[in-house]
């Protein structure tokens, strides 16, 4: 589950807020993970 590390992390950040403080990151990882691989 390699797919699920990056998101896992990804999610992490945003619950803690960190993510609101990194918007950069947020979208640079959403265009790599694609909508089929969360389905």
């Amino acid at each position: 589950m390699p797919v699920s590390t990056p998101i896992t992390k990804l999610v992490q950040a945003m619950m803690t807020g960190t993510g609101r403080v990194e918007p950069s990151k947020a979208p640079m990882i959403d265009c790599r993970t694609p909508v089929t691989s969360r389905s």
